[in-house]
């Protein structure tokens, strides 16, 4: 295959749009576009459901769909990496802290951390037991697993209050030595075993999260564990 008929492994379509594969402090995010012109008039627009926002540029004269090209580049550069980092404020924010139920002994301390994805927990006691200690010992770890909490999207109306599902992953990447294609992926198996450890019928790495009319979080429930932890602060 000739260079000029390569494909744009970062580049997708679905009707009515184009998709663009951004890579943001290295982690992917879903460029939904579509672009247009008519004479002298050409505009763009672009959502990013990973953030919730998109922008829109409208142009008139001069070579403007290759300007819109230049200015589309300007604007994603400078605009993709303040969403991400505004999205992790926000994580820090509302998400972060530590919850805690005295009467069951039972909290979990979370934390945002630069260069690492989702949501860690810094530390997990349920009903006096460290969970963290349980999980190095069933994994074969040493010393403190990097357990992460990620969106799945998935979320539900409680009454006024709204309820948002994350899963708890320890990130895992590993290669089989070899050169070839399959040799070399990096496999985060978490996502393929994600259901496979239950307890009670209940996957022990689903967490909620409930949020109130102003989205504030109220509280997170480890739901294989039947409690639920207020938020203190």
């Amino acid at each position: 295959m000739s260079e000029m008929n390569a494909p744009i492994l970062r580049l997708s379509v679905g009707m009515p749009w184009e998709i663009i594969r951004a890579i943001v402090n290295d982690r992917s995010a879903d460029l939904y576009t579509k672009s247009g012109n008519i004479g002298a008039y050409s505009s763009v627009i672009v959502l990013v459901p990973d953030y919730a926002a998109g922008f829109v540029i409208l142009g008139a004269e001069g070579n403007v769909p290759n300007d819109l090209t230049v200015l589309a580049d300007i604007v994603s550069d400078k605009f993709l990496p303040a969403l991400e980092q505004a999205a992790r404020d926000q994580a820090s924010t509302d998400f972060a802290g530590s919850y805690a139920l005295d009467t069951m002994n039972s909290s979990i301390t979370l934390a945002v951390e630069d260069g690492k994805p989702g949501i860690g927990i810094d530390a997990w006691i349920s009903n006096g037991s460290d969970i963290l200690a349980a999980v190095a010992l069933l994994t074969g770890r040493t010393g403190h697993p990097d357990v992460r909490l990620c969106p799945t999207g998935l979320m539900t109306q409680a009454g006024e209050n709204q309820q948002v599902a994350f899963r708890a992953l320890i990130p895992v990447t590993y290669s089989s030595g070899g050169n070839g294609y399959f040799s070399q992926v990096q496999y985060g198996d978490q996502w393929e075993e994600i259901d496979q450890a239950e307890y009670g019928q209940v996957a022990v790495n689903e967490f909620l999260f409930e949020l109130d009319g102003e989205a504030h979080v109220l509280s997170v429930t480890p739901r294989a564990l039947r409690v639920t932890l207020p938020k203190r602060s």
